[in-house]
C-alpha cells in the first residue's frame, strides 16, 4: 500500500511539474520585471509593466489580422511574430507609440514575441486578432 502510494504520489507530482513548466508552447517567457501584468487569450494579448527586462511570449490563433497597439517609457524593445519563422514585427524605442495593423498571416497559430536587451519602463503593449 505504502509503495503504490508513494508512486501514485510521484506519478501527480511530474504531471504538475509538466503543467507548470509551460511545455505547452515553441517559446517560452523569461523577465524581470515590477508591476508586470499579462494576459494571454486565444484571440487577445496585452503586457503592461513599470519596469521590464526579457522576453514574454503570447500564442494567438489567428483569423486573419492583428491590431497591435504599443508604447514605451524608456529603453527599446523588439516585437516578433513567428507563423512558421521567426520575424520582425516592429521596434520600438524610448517614448514611442505605435497603433498599427499586420497580416495575415500564414498559419493557425502566430506567436507574438516581446523581446528587450535593456530594462524598459512605463510598456503598454496589445495585441488583438481581427
Amino acid at each position: 500500500m505504502k509503495k503504490t502510494t508513494k508512486w501514485l504520489l510521484a506519478a501527480v507530482l511530474i504531471v504538475c511539474l509538466l503543467c507548470l513548466t509551460g511545455c505547452s508552447g515553441k517559446y517560452s517567457s523569461h523577465y524581470n520585471a515590477v508591476g508586470c501584468v499579462h494576459s494571454n487569450t486565444t484571440r487577445s494579448a496585452f503586457l503592461n509593466f513599470a519596469i521590464f527586462e526579457g522576453r514574454m511570449a503570447f500564442t494567438l490563433k489567428s483569423s486573419g489580422q492583428l491590431k497591435a497597439s504599443a508604447k514605451l517609457g524608456t529603453g527599446s524593445a523588439v516585437v516578433y511574430y513567428d507563423d512558421g519563422e521567426k520575424k520582425e514585427l516592429f521596434s520600438l524605442g524610448a517614448g514611442e507609440e505605435l497603433d498599427s495593423v499586420f497580416g495575415p498571416f500564414a498559419n493557425e497559430t502566430v506567436y507574438i514575441i516581446v523581446e528587450t536587451s535593456e530594462k524598459c519602463q512605463d510598456g503598454e503593449f496589445r495585441f488583438d486578432m481581427e
